[in-house]
Order: structure tokens, then sequence, then C-alpha cells
């Protein structure tokens, strides 16, 4: 729709009489939904300007240098107001789709790692829980009163949140030299920044990086160890290197260990199990992972049987396993060896105070008077990953 000069004016028809029935909003709602299928580095920020913005191919004129050379004032006094609204939405529609395919990206693996939901303060924030209430069941005789289950009361604290975000200005240099592309370099840019920060947050939290784990007001401790305070448990498998299907099975029988720490009760991880390695590790874990079959005995023994069978990771049914991977891993950890396991999005959250959001200022503000900015758009995103249980996941190193 808008990388073409023709899509680009049957755009600008479809909004002016979208406008007139008093329904914009649906043209803006669909530009948004088709925005992903577009070539956006075709897209021409004077062609835009010239069809969404009223007197528009005029204006550009006045923009470009030597114009007024005769020392004739402009067309629009500093006072006049110029509507660069609909310009600057779809600046914004642009901008925020290219943000989120930016962040959608096989390199950037932290979001899915962890679950997301809604802050209730941005500052330090304690999030409650109930513990597991055990095995409490026991024979009721006819006319005997049932027992009376109790819970006891839990809670981890989160940190406070981090905001971060970029400002994009449209300048009328940008509008009349009409680069191509430009918009998109600048916004991939930022976007790409703006994406590495989060992963870094993100990762440094489900990793291990940071060390911020603290349960019913304890003193904040590491997510990964042998042992822990206030309900100690150990996930960290040390002289575990990731080399065939033993050491994952070697890594989930830590969970076995692991107990609620008020029942006792082993913990329950769920069947859909995350694997996270570092790039050195990816076709390591994908030939254990995606092997037909496996040989199980000594191969170099004239006395021990060799037994050929499938593929123990696939032929069982009650777990899947989601291998996670990219360069940000061993970036944080700095091993090539290192590997994590277990159930992430049980372990870890991300407390959200805003989403991604993009806010817009027109030719009308004081950017545009001082700076000659026709157009800016502001991106921004608040919130901050969260250990919740930390007894759902296990490190392994080499």
């Amino acid at each position: 729709m808008l990388d073409t000069p023709s899509g680009i004016r049957d755009a600008a028809r479809l909004l002016e009489s979208r406008t007139n029935e008093g329904r914009s909003d649906s043209f803006f709602r669909e530009l948004g939904e088709i925005l992903p299928s577009i070539d956006r580095r075709r897209i021409s920020l004077r062609r835009l300007f010239e069809a969404f913005v009223h007197d528009g191919r005029e204006l550009v004129q006045h923009m470009q240098p030597g114009y007024h050379a005769d020392g004739t004032t402009a067309l629009l006094e500093a006072g006049d107001a110029v509507n660069t609204g609909n310009f600057s939405s779809i600046i914004g529609q642009i901008t925020y789709s290219s943000v989120m395919a930016n962040l959608d990206t096989p390199d950037f693996i932290g979001q899915n790692l962890v679950t997301t939901v809604p802050a209730t303060t941005q500052e330090v924030e304690v999030i409650p829980g109930i513990s597991m209430v055990g095995d409490v069941a026991e024979d009721v005789g006819e006319g005997s009163e049932y027992p009376v289950v109790g819970v006891s009361e839990e809670f981890v604290t989160a940190p406070r949140k981090v905001k971060d975000g970029f400002i994009l200005p449209i300048t009328e240099e940008a509008i009349w030299e009409d680069k191509t592309g430009l918009l998109m370099t600048r916004v991939n840019a930022a976007s790409q920044s703006m994406g590495i920060t989060l992963e870094r947050e993100i990762l440094d939290t489900v990793l291990g990086q940071t060390t911020s784990y603290s349960r019913n007001g304890g003193a904040a401790q590491a997510t990964y160890g042998n042992t822990h305070t206030n309900g100690t448990f150990d996930n960290l498998s040390a002289s575990t290197a990731l080399a065939n299907y033993t050491d994952i099975e070697d890594a989930l029988k830590l969970f076995d260990a692991i107990t609620d720490p008020n029942t006792g009760d082993p913990i329950m991880i769920g069947g859909n199990l995350d694997i996270i390695v570092p790039t050195a590790l990816e076709f390591t874990a994908l030939n254990i992972m995606q092997a037909t079959n496996i040989q199980v005995g000594d191969t170099t023994s004239a006395t021990v049987p060799v037994t050929v069978a499938s593929n123990p990771l696939i032929k069982q049914s009650r777990r899947t396993f989601n291998l996670h991977t990219s360069a940000f891993v061993k970036d944080r950890t700095s091993s090539a060896t290192t590997w994590f396991i277990g159930n992430s999005k049980g372990a870890f959250e991300y407390r959200e105070v805003w989403p991604i959001q993009v806010f817009r200022a027109d030719r009308n503000s004081d950017a545009g008077f001082n700076r000659d900015v026709v157009t800016a758009v502001k991106v921004r995103r608040k919130g901050a990953p969260a250990i919740v249980e930390p007894r759902h996941m296990v490190k392994c190193t080499a």
C-alpha cells in the first residue's frame, strides 16, 4: 500500500473517504494489519508528506533550499497551523510495526522464556503466592469430619522496573531530500538497541547473572546453586557437559531431589521444558533431540552387548523439549559450555508496567519551530524480569 506511488495515492484517497464518513480509525487499524507485509524500506517520506498533508506538495517546495533565496517570507508564518496529524499517525504506525518486527527475531529469545504479567507498581514489588498444601488427604470415616487444609503464605520480591525507549524526529530536510529507507534505517537501529537492552535484562535474570532471588523477605541470593536460604534446594549440576541424552537425563534427576519447602513433596515442573544453550552447543543439542536412534552399550567391548533403540527424547510422550539459543547466551554467561533446562516460564516473569508504546508529536510543536521537526515519534516500554520459582530450572556446567 505505502511502498509505491500509486499505493500512497490510493491510501490517501481512502483515508479522506473514511474521514468524511467519520471512520478514520478503521483506516489506521487496517494499515497496522497490513504493514508487516509491506517492504518498509521502500517507503518515501516525501511522497507520504505530499499525499497525507493538506497542500503537502506546495509545502515541500517551501522546504527546499534556495526557495526563499530572494528574501521573501515563507507562505506559512510561525503561528500558522499545519495539520500534519495524518502524516504523523502513519509514521507512528510504521514505527510501531517496525519495532515489533525487530523485536520478534531469532536473535532475541528472552521474551519466549518469561511469562509477561502486569506489574502492580513501578517500584520494588512483592509477588504473593500460596504454597502447595501437600498430601493431606486421609481416610474419612462415615459421619466423621473432613480434615481442614491449611495454607502457608509465600512471597518473592521483584526488582524496580526499568524504562527505556527512543525519540525519532523527522525533519524538513529528511522530507525534501526524499531519502527513501532513511526512516527504516533509523527505526531499525533504535529498536535493535532497545531490543538488546531488553534481551540482556531478561537473560541476566534467566541465566542467573543477577543476584535478585529473594524469598519471604530474605536477602537476595543466586538463582542457581547447590544450597539456598529460606528453603534450600540444589539446581546447579556441575560436570554435566551436554554431549548426549544421558546428560539431559542427569539434569532432570536433579528435579527429583527438589521439593516444596513447606510440604516436602516433589516440585512439579510440567511437561513442556526449555533447553537453553549457547551457539556452540546448538547443533549438539539438535543432534541429541532429533536423532532417530541411539546406541546403548560399549561398542569397543566384545562382551558388553550393544542395543540400538529409539531416541528416548522423542519416544517418550510425557514431555516435550523446546530449544532456545542465541549469541546473547554466551554473551551473558561468558561460557560456551554452560546450559540450562526446566520450565522457564514457570520460573520467571516479566513484570510489565508499559508494553511497547508509540507516541507522536506533529509539526505544531516547539520542536517544529525550533528544530524544523515535522513530526517526532517516541517509543517506550517499562518493566523488569523477576524470579518467581527457581526450583523450576537447573543450570548445568561442563
